[in-house]
């Protein structure tokens, strides 16, 4: 049994001083040869978070592990950004969810089958079922490190179909992704942004999951001018969103 000890330590039997236990919640580590510390795994924690952390390692670890055999497939990556001027409408939980389904609605539409079942109305359209798997990890900072979230979308595909995408599918998917932010907003967009990119083998794979699996680090956010908004955007990611999943996975298998 565990026996609690000062300053958050808890102290375990010799012989199960490097065991892992409970990989959702706990990561135990190696202190003075006899204790381990509890993590939090908050994103905003200086030991969980950040890269490199915890956090990192392990939706890295479970990205792949959700993948699977990466034999004879390759990575579609793509990236959906939200226009600057819609930006404040998607700064809630609510928003953000509701930008995770205007993607997963693109994704299934152009890379997914028609799915059996009642029929729908002629207005509503067919419905549509991913059957690959499919990662989407929402980023809320831009390069400028300002409020920026977009989603990145890693869709694992059969080497059979061709890595390149047309510029009629690219037009298609830019498309639909701008009439759907359109519908939800009630704002009329010229453009929109949605980056394509594709990684043929193993190790590029691997290098864009564990880029892309990244939680942002309590300095950045600390760093971000929140004076257009109406509170600090740290304490908008530690509270606004609190329980709040930045990572889905779509799919059969998932």
């Amino acid at each position: 049994m565990y026996e609690e000890n000062m300053g958050g330590y808890i102290v375990l039997p010799s012989e199960e001083e490097d065991r892992l236990v409970d990989e959702e919640t706990y990561y135990w580590n190696k202190i003075d040869m006899c204790g381990v510390r509890f993590r939090c795994r908050k994103p905003l924690c200086e030991n969980c978070g950040g890269y490199g952390g915890l956090i990192h390692k392990t939706n890295f670890a479970r990205i792949l592990k959700r993948f699977g055999n990466l034999e004879g497939k390759f990575l579609r990556q793509f990236v959906f950004t939200v226009p600057g001027n819609l930006r404040t409408c998607f700064m809630s939980k609510g928003g953000l969810n509701s930008l995770f389904g205007i993607t997963k609605r693109v994704i299934k539409k152009n890379f997914g089958i028609v799915a059996p079942g009642k029929k729908r109305k002629r207005r509503e359209g067919p419905r549509f079922e991913l059957q690959k798997n499919a990662v989407a990890i929402l980023h809320l900072l831009g390069e400028e490190v300002i409020y920026n979230p977009h989603i990145n979308v890693l869709l694992l595909d059969n080497r059979d179909n061709k890595m390149k995408l047309t510029e009629e599918i690219l037009h298609e998917i830019k498309r639909s992704y701008k009439r759907a932010l359109q519908a939800y907003t009630g704002t009329r967009l010229d453009t929109v942004s949605v980056h394509y990119a594709y990684k043929a083998s193993k190790a590029d794979i691997k290098k864009s999951v564990w880029y892309m699996a990244r939680p942002t680090d309590i300095e950045t956010w600390d760093s971000v001018s929140a004076d257009y908004y109406d509170l600090p955007l740290s304490d908008f990611t530690s509270f606004g969103l609190t329980g709040f999943h930045f990572i889905r996975y779509w799919g059969r298998d998932f």
